[in-house]
């Protein structure tokens, strides 16, 4: 969570001084490409989260483990 805060907040400060409505801006395809970055990241923490909170996506124990602390 603090690494997308981090990527979010870097993305935030490079484009705090831009204009989006500047007409025959040079930067503004660089300015899409960050915003689409900023929301694809927010996405993909957001599903992290997601299946590390939901039990059904657990890793089942493996076998071996589960044989070896059963012979001890």
């Amino acid at each position: 969570l603090s690494a997308t805060v981090a990527i979010l907040t870097g993305l935030s400060e490079h484009g705090y001084g831009s204009s989006f409505f500047t007409a025959g801006d040079a930067e503004r395809k660089r300015r899409l490409i960050l915003n689409f970055f900023g929301v694809f990241t927010s996405l993909f923490s957001l599903f992290v989260i997601y299946l590390l909170s939901n039990p059904e996506y657990r890793r089942l124990p493996d076998e071996d483990v589960v044989t070896n602390e059963s012979n001890t």
